[in-house]
């Protein structure tokens, strides 16, 4: 018997549940879904990054995991590379799908999602994408 696919919802800009189209999505599609954000050090080194920035995002995650505990699910928290991780998760759990909002900050970001994009395409795994706040990439 095949194992199912694991619904990975990466959370980048959008902390929220109510509305997320990517989180809708990967519970319509999937028996079990993760959850989580990844604290991605290369980012937070950039010279316009701040303090500031991460202590709201900080606020905003604490906020959030106590949502999805209320739902019965838990949302995990990463610090490293996106690609390292996927690596791993894709290792622990050899059928996965991604789902996230499209990043629509900078070079570094853009480039940092080619490369997901990539990474995806030579593993054969679906990565869809949603538009948010009417930007697109």
């Amino acid at each position: 018997m095949m194992e199912k696919k694991i619904g990975l919802v990466w959370l980048k800009k959008d902390l929220r549940l109510q509305d997320h189209a990517p989180l809708q999505c990967a519970l319509q599609r999937h028996e079990k879904v993760l959850v989580f954000y990844v604290f991605e050090p290369g980012y937070w080194k950039l010279p316009f990054t701040s303090f500031r920035q991460w202590s709201f995002i900080y606020d905003c995650l604490c906020s959030l995991q106590k949502e999805v505990e209320q739902r019965g699910g838990s949302l995990l928290f990463f610090k490293r590379d996106m690609l390292h991780l996927l690596e791993d998760l894709q290792q622990k759990w050899p059928h996965i799908s991604l789902y996230s909002h499209e990043e629509t900050g900078g070079d570094w970001t853009y480039k940092r999602d080619q490369s997901v994009q990539a990474w995806c395409q030579k593993h054969d795994i679906v990565w869809q994408e949603f538009s948010s706040n009417g930007v697109v990439r």
